[in-house]
């Protein structure tokens, strides 16, 4: 039987805060699979993007985030799988983002920069051939070009 949009949509919100009530520190998802999969399940609860630490699956609310390049072009749930394993190999950091141009959502692994150190942040973007850096605080995109 298929649900309605609304109810479909009411459904996966409920999953999602019945899985972030139940997710401490520690009994955070331990396997690759439990974790890709709520961040999928995130990931369509927060279309306009979102960045997450995997150690307990909280957002941090400040930092300059900059991603990886190891894990540019990322898209889809075989893309969010390639950002969580090389995640979990470096900062335990996933971000996911829409992109307006093509409409695809994108996951990246990422690093978080203190907000203090913005031209630390630049440099480290410069490096990993990323377009910008995204500060927390105050929801903005810094272009690096």
């Amino acid at each position: 039987m298929k649900l309605p949009a609304t109810y479909a949509s009411l459904l996966t919100a409920l999953t999602l805060v019945v899985a972030s009530l139940s997710c401490s520190q520690s009994d955070a998802p331990d396997s690759t699979d439990q974790i890709v999969d709520y961040c999928w399940l995130y990931a369509q609860n927060h279309p306009d993007g979102f960045t997450l630490r995997l150690t307990d699956m909280s957002a941090p609310a400040e930092g300059i985030v900059v991603s990886y390049a190891a894990t540019q072009n990322s898209f889809g749930k075989d893309g969010l799988r390639r950002a969580v394993v090389h995640a979990l190999a470096h900062n335990k950091i996933v971000g996911g983002w829409l992109n307006p141009d093509n409409r695809l959502y994108y996951f990246d692994s990422d690093t978080i920069f203190e907000e203090s150190a913005l031209s630390d942040a630049i440099e480290w973007a410069r490096k990993n051939n990323q377009h910008s850096v995204y500060i927390l605080s105050t929801d903005q995109t810094i272009e690096v070009d």
